[in-house]
């Protein structure tokens, strides 16, 4: 796939020849390669006026996509689709095809999920440090893929739901960032950006040639609840479409228990109960969030816990019962970790699980490939 990239000041050195043809905005070439720029001036103008160069990404011809799927561990595929995310969403202006390319990577998402699951649903309780955006957005898609499997919709329209989430918030990426760090109350100016996100995300996708009508409608929709009281309409009920529903719990979930700069990480349990039984209750689907609580277990995949005879495992797998996952413990009751993950049998009396507790008092490092049974390449 071509995009353009833009040109930041540290990439082009006065008077020296440029490397490749520089763009504007609309593809119209301004420099060609060979040639240089001898006057600061000029170049602080055309990189604030939008100087780019063209990039190549394979984002995959989706008819291969079933062999790489098949041959690489589904963590290097989730992060493959972070980058290819990021990069679409950050030149979205020049992107070519913009929207069979995020569909791509909607159908890609569905197979990485139905390749493994579980190691799919981990990923959503690890740390994010940076860029909270691109992961929030590809933890929400999974989560809609969770609710909308489950209900049994068709491949093709979950597509729509996936790309829905992937994209609900183009239209205030810059402000996702800064509120990833900031405690402090939201300003003046932060809450119109916040309230008017939905509309400015469809504009700038229209403006994309986007024209998926449950993509842009459930975009528009995530945040309206069933009692009335979201924006930017307060619709209610049966006003609001079945995938805005799975999107809303989608997005209030993943955020729930994603950690954040000011604050802790809610536990995968708590965020669940929090849901279903705290303020938003009577706001969201509750049909939906019970699909959603028995699908993902009572102890989620990824889910650190620490065990009755007081190890500390990670939970890598849903299992039959509810309380009884599958988990390996990483840590002896002494703090030492183990040289190998073991597994354990929550059904037995000593290896059952006494509580779910943050990742950060496990504070080893963890190796998801060897605890989901994959070798790095």
């Amino acid at each position: 796939m071509r995009y353009l990239r833009r040109v930041n000041r540290g990439e082009i050195v006065l008077g020296k020849p440029v490397a490749m043809d520089l763009f504007d905005s609309k593809r119209k070439v301004i420099l060609r390669s060979g040639y240089a720029i001898e006057s600061e001036k000029r170049l602080k103008d055309l990189i604030l006026s939008g100087l780019f160069y063209e990039g190549h990404l394979a984002l995959g011809a989706y008819t291969d996509m079933e062999e790489e799927i098949r041959k690489s561990p589904p963590f290097e595929l989730i992060e493959k689709t972070r980058t290819q995310l990021r990069i679409l969403l950050n030149n979205i202006e020049t992107i070519e095809g913009f929207q069979s390319e995020i569909m791509g990577l909607s159908e890609q998402i569905q197979m990485i999920y139905e390749k493994d699951a579980d190691a799919a649903i981990s990923t959503i309780f690890g740390k994010k440090d940076r860029e909270y955006g691109i992961a929030h957005s590809i933890d929400s898609a999974f989560l809609c893929e969770v609710i909308a499997k489950r209900l049994h919709d068709a491949p093709k329209k979950r597509r729509s739901l996936i790309a829905a989430a992937l994209t609900m918030n183009v239209g205030m990426l810059e402000l996702q960032a800064e509120l990833f760090f900031q405690a402090e109350p939201l300003t003046e100016t932060q809450k119109e950006s916040l309230e008017h996100h939905q509309h400015t995300s469809v504009e700038i996708l229209n403006h994309c040639g986007v024209t998926d009508e449950i993509w842009l409608n459930t975009i528009l929709q995530h945040h309206e609840y069933l009692d009335g009281s979201g924006y930017p309409k307060g619709l209610e009920a049966e006003e609001i479409t079945p995938f805005s529903r799975i999107l809303t719990i989608a997005d209030i979930y993943s955020a729930k228990v994603s950690n954040r700069g000011y604050r802790e990480t809610i536990l995968p349990n708590t965020g669940l109960r929090e849901i279903f039984l705290g303020a938003r209750g009577q706001a969201v689907d509750p049909e939906l969030v019970k699909i959603l609580v028995k699908d993902l277990g009572v102890y989620p995949p990824g889910t650190f816990v620490r065990l009755t005879n007081g190890e500390i495992a990670i939970v890598t797998h849903r299992g039959k019962e509810a309380h009884e996952p599958v988990v390996r413990s990483v840590k002896r009751r002494t703090g030492m970790p183990f040289p190998k993950p073991i597994k354990r049998d929550c059904a037995s009396e000593d290896f059952s699980i006494k509580e779910v507790i943050p990742e950060r008092e496990c504070n080893i490092e963890i190796d998801r490939h060897e605890l989901w049974g994959y070798r790095k390449k």
